[in-house]
């Protein structure tokens, strides 16, 4: 994954990194597994870093996941928790409010609030 290949570390301040990785999972179909999706997203949370192509990605892939899973029936809390996170804490909310809505959402649900205590 993105994070196991650069760390957190590798992709703070290297937007080459990011680039290449950007074009690496659209030239793939733009598939990252949500695993991957909310850990890069935390990871770039984390040092503050928005680089514009990887963002996007990871954007694209929440969204998707709406789609993909629109009874969110296979979403796990814990994915869901980091890539909430992640986009209020990078202020990403209102590029994407339709997927801020949507984990909001499934993060009030009580089953997914007790997984997560």
């Amino acid at each position: 994954g993105i994070i196991e290949a650069f760390g957190v570390q590798g992709l703070a301040g290297c937007g080459t990194v990011a680039a290449a990785i950007a074009r690496r999972y659209e030239a793939n179909g733009g598939r990252i597994s949500p695993r991957n999706t909310g850990r890069a997203m935390y990871a770039l949370a984390q040092v503050g870093e928005q680089p514009e192509q990887l963002v996007d990605v990871l954007l694209n892939e929440v969204e998707g996941w709406t789609e993909q899973d629109p009874r969110d029936t296979e979403l796990k809390p814990a994915t869901a928790l980091a890539a909430f996170w992640s986009m209020a804490a990078l202020e990403l909310g209102p590029r994407r409010q339709g997927s801020v809505g949507w984990l909001a959402s499934f993060l009030r649900r009580p089953d997914v609030v007790a997984s997560l205590v």
